[in-house]
């Protein structure tokens, strides 16, 4: 079966459960240092990047609310769906 993540586009700002300051997703499907995957990467909103400790790594279910919703670009969705398929040949 394909995978179709419906995944959210660079620039959005979402707040995770729990979290009081919000992020700005910056990457998709990253690895720790443990090789663990995760859905995101963002960074906070509104300081931006800073240094490699201001990024923070978060999957899907963590966001508790979506604050804004970038737009997506052709290039973004074709990219995502090679993404996809990527992922779905790691299976």
């Amino acid at each position: 079966m394909k995978n179709n993540k419906n995944w959210l586009s660079i620039g959005t700002t979402v707040l995770l459960e729990g979290a009081t300051q919000p992020l700005m997703i910056v990457g998709r499907y990253q690895l720790d240092d443990e090789n663990n995957v995760y859905d995101y990467v963002g960074v906070l909103n509104p300081q931006g990047f800073e240094d490699a400790k201001s990024m923070y790594l978060f999957n899907e279910r963590a966001i508790s609310e979506i604050i804004f919703k970038a737009s997506a670009t052709d290039y973004e969705e074709a990219y995502l769906d090679k993404l996809n398929d990527f992922i779905e040949g790691e299976k």
